[in-house]
């Protein structure tokens, strides 16, 4: 589906992208000054969480086992865009409308570039990068997250855990590792 366009909609998108290399603890300050004067609905809604916008829509953001994987094996396995890429061809369920809950993904033809999770009529909760969590409105977003939008079902608690450790196995990590991952993570611990 196309996002909805207009003058005052591109304008709003244009002013909401940030430049990269913002600190994070000015993301939302500046957001505000660029958007000064223009009508919108997008709302900070808290800090950052640990990883991108696919871990945070996933609820990965805060797994321990998720942040073990994406810190090691060279830092080249987490929730990112191959990951997206993954789940779209082997789990995600395409939907259409969408509906509370489910996923809000972004493309700029047919290449990935967003996600969040639907949260009102029209309105989407996401992380924008490593930058702060906000609520806006389903156009409401900066210009490079795309002018497409395709809706899926969200994968109910734990299951984005599980589709993560496959997706690691298809990108090398062995079972071996995941179980002695799991297994730590597992472990009380331990008092000095």
């Amino acid at each position: 589906m196309d996002l909805q366009s207009s003058p005052s909609i591109a304008t709003l998108r244009t002013a909401l992208d940030v430049p990269e290399g913002t600190l994070i603890g000015n993301h939302h300050r500046v957001l505000i000054q660029r958007t000064r004067g223009l009508i919108h609905t997008v709302k900070f809604v808290s800090k950052p969480r640990p990883g991108t916008c696919v871990a945070f829509a996933f609820g990965l953001s805060n797994d321990p086992v998720y942040k073990t994987i994406a810190q090691d094996f060279g830092r080249k396995v987490f929730a990112g865009k191959r990951f997206v890429e993954w789940m779209i061809r082997h789990r995600l369920q395409e939907i259409d409308p969408a509906k509370i809950g489910s996923l809000v993904l972004y493309f700029s033809g047919s290449d990935w570039r967003h996600i969040g999770t639907e949260t009102g009529l029209h309105q989407v909760t996401s992380q924008w990068g490593t930058y702060p969590i906000y609520e806006h409105g389903r156009c409401e977003v900066p210009e490079r997250y795309g002018d497409v939008v395709r809706f899926f079902d969200k994968p109910p608690p734990g299951q984005a855990l599980a589709d993560f450790l496959d997706y690691a196995r298809s990108e090398g990590v062995s079972n071996e590792a995941i179980k002695a991952i799991i297994a730590e993570e597992a472990r009380p611990l331990r008092r000095k």
